[in-house]
């Protein structure tokens, strides 16, 4: 009777701790000229802030948003690339089959550029759907990104946010499968932009 019971307190144990794990992750990465460390941005130098993730499970859709904030630096420059990206100006770019309708094949990923105008705060907003292709697992990589440029110091910080009219976080799976949950999300992430 004891080993029965010592079963099923390790069966429930094993269960509950496998039914919280979460592989589908999000975080903030930065790169580029203006990036001088992991947690460092050379004022008047593009940066890039990369969009990493990781998912856990097939997909059929995904959204979220990001507010970058700060108390001392007002403004910040949307530096423009011509070479193309998601957005008219190419300053937001998708990165190992997030570019183009290979997986997002019914919308692509669309870019919801809500309060984008080079005035603190800043939000943006990413969402996508598929209905012929997957969004399959995979580890932690680089997805989406936008290039900006500060050009005074001190710190910014880029946290999760709702995006109107509809952005909240979610990764949806297809029906009769795993639910709907928000990525795991360690921020808000922190950079100091240094002279």
């Amino acid at each position: 009777m004891r080993v029965i019971r010592v079963a099923c307190v390790l069966t429930f144990g094993l269960l509950l701790c496998f039914g919280v794990v979460q592989a589908a992750e999000i975080r903030i990465e930065i790169s580029g000229e203006g990036a001088i460390d992991s947690t460092t941005i050379k004022a008047g130098k593009p940066v890039s802030f990369d969009i990493m993730m990781e998912n856990d499970a097939m997909r059929t859709g995904i959204t979220f948003g990001f507010k970058l904030t700060s108390d001392e630096i007002k403004s910040i420059k949307h530096v423009a690339d011509k070479k193309g990206g998601l957005t008219p100006d190419g300053d937001v770019k998708g990165h190992n089959g997030f570019e183009d309708s290979s997986i997002w094949d019914l919308t692509k990923v669309m870019v919801v550029r809500h309060d984008w105008d080079g005035k603190m705060p800043e939000l943006i907003g990413f969402g996508a759907l598929c209905r012929n292709e997957e969004y399959l697992e995979h580890k932690m990589e680089r997805k989406l990104s936008f290039q900006v440029q500060f050009d005074e110091a001190g710190t910014i910080a880029i946290d999760s946010a709702f995006y109107p009219p509809g952005g909240r976080w979610m990764y949806a799976s297809p029906p009769n499968t795993i639910p709907t949950h928000k990525p795991k999300w360690d921020g808000p992430f922190e950079f100091k932009v240094v002279e």
